[in-house]
């Protein structure tokens, strides 16, 4: 069986997806339903009145999740919460199983973490997945080192294949997409578009068609004022500091400098204040 630990907004449309184009089909027959565990409960019990009966299965805890599934994904905010969960998982007898770590965390953590896996006699994947949450939704995620078949087609549009390589490899080129602002850009775009009198809309019209996808659905937020319509931010500013920080890290380490990144950075610490904990990007 399969479960998945992390029901934010990039774990629920992977798991909607896992069970819709996996597990509600042939090839996924034998694999029953999807244990998913959440720490806000309510969060497992929404996903699971939006899923045909009996796909999915809520976990009390983590330990429950584990002990009852073979392979096990985690997509978790940050790397404090994932090397949390992953040193309970551990404690709950995992020899022989999978586990699968999707989030977007420092590679030092990841080289930890496939220790301490391996030395517990299970197998570790490291998958992180980039796009934004609408694309998870849509299952077009591009899924970093995983060849599993329930990436591709599935929670995912391609896969980007590091066999060969150390799983830290994975985290390191999740990193490294990250730091590439074009949402610094879009947004100094918009600005001069609008000051210069040209207006927002020639701009996103522009954006669109030299770049469709996940660059035009950052544009499309930025005009229209999603984020005043959400409950809860797609992806905090705060967040989007931790992987600043985590590339910021990388280049300081092999003796470079990210400069472009550095002035996104100190744009969104104007809004990363406790004031304002739920400012997005």
């Amino acid at each position: 069986m399969i479960a998945f630990i992390g029901l934010g907004n990039m774990g629920r449309g992977m798991c909607r997806n896992l069970v819709l184009k996996h597990l509600l089909t042939k090839e996924g027959s034998n694999q029953n339903s999807l244990i998913v565990f959440n720490r806000t409960r309510s969060r497992s019990e929404e996903l699971q009145a939006q899923l045909p009966p009996g796909s999915v299965e809520i976990a009390d805890s983590v330990d429950d999740a584990v002990t009852r599934a073979d392979i096990i994904y985690t997509c978790l905010s940050n790397d404090d919460v994932v090397e949390q969960v992953l040193r309970n998982a551990l404690h709950s007898h995992p020899a022989g199983k999978l586990f699968v770590e999707c989030s977007t965390i420092h590679r030092l953590v990841t080289k930890v973490l496939t220790e301490q896996v391996l030395q517990a006699g299970a197998r570790f994947v490291a998958c992180p997945v980039s796009g934004a949450p609408d694309r998870a939704e849509a299952g077009q995620l591009i899924c970093v080192e995983c060849g599993l078949p329930f990436c591709k087609g599935v929670m995912g549009r391609d896969v980007i294949d590091l066999s060969g390589k150390t799983p830290d490899a994975a985290s390191t080129l999740k990193v490294l997409g990250n730091s590439f602002n074009m949402v610094e850009v879009i947004a100094e775009g918009h600005v001069l578009a609008e000051k210069a009198g040209l207006g927002n809309s020639l701009c996103h019209e522009y954006v669109e068609k030299f770049f469709p996808g996940v660059y035009a659905s950052y544009s499309t937020r930025m005009i229209t004022g999603d984020y005043w319509n959400r409950d809860e931010p797609l992806f905090t500013a705060q967040l989007a500091r931790k992987d600043i920080k985590h590339a910021l890290n990388l280049a300081e380490t092999v003796g470079t400098r990210m400069p472009g990144l550095e002035v996104v950075d100190r744009n969104l610490a104007k809004v990363d204040t406790p004031s304002t904990s739920g400012a997005q990007v």
